[in-house]
C-alpha cells in the first residue's frame, strides 16, 4: 500500500500599470510510505516571473530523500528556463542540474555513491500572432 500526502500552496502577485509583471511561487511537500517499507520525503519550490509577456523566467529547486533499513538516497535538482519573445520568434533556454547521493550500510560496510547530471537545451520557436 502506498500513501502519499501532497500539500500545495500557490501564490500569484500581479503588478499592473502600462506594462505588467506576474510573479508566481509554488512550494510543494510530498511524503510517501510504500509497501516495502521505504519512506520518502520531498520538498520543492517553483517560481515564474512574467515580464510584460516578452520575457518569462522560471526556476525550481527540489529535494527528495528515500530511506530504508540499510540504505538512504538523497537527491536535489535545480532547474531554470528563460523565454524571450522577439517579434514572431521566441528563444527558449533551459537547464537542469541533478545530484544524487546513495549510502548503503549493509553488513556494517559503508558504501557511498554520488552522481551529477547537467542538461541544457535551447529552442527557436516561430509563432505568428493574428
Amino acid at each position: 500500500m502506498k500513501i502519499i500526502l501532497i500539500l500545495l500552496f500557490s501564490s500569484i502577485l500581479v503588478l499592473a500599470q502600462e506594462s505588467y509583471t506576474i510573479i508566481s511561487v509554488s512550494p510543494f511537500y510530498t511524503y510517501g510510505k510504500y509497501s516495502n517499507k521505504v519512506l520518502s520525503n520531498s520538498k520543492a519550490i517553483y517560481g515564474t516571473v512574467n515580464l510584460s509577456g516578452s520575457v518569462i523566467l522560471s526556476s525550481g529547486y527540489d529535494m527528495i530523500s528515500m530511506k530504508y533499513d540499510d540504505w538512504n538516497y538523497y537527491q536535489n535538482s535545480f532547474s531554470a528556463s528563460a523565454l524571450f519573445r522577439i517579434s514572431d520568434l521566441h528563444l527558449k533556454l533551459a537547464g537542469i542540474k541533478v545530484r544524487g547521493d546513495f549510502i548503503d550500510n549493509l553488513f556494517n560496510q559503508s558504501f557511498n555513491y554520488q552522481d551529477e547530471v547537467y542538461s541544457i537545451t535551447s529552442e527557436l520557436i516561430y509563432n505568428k500572432y493574428n
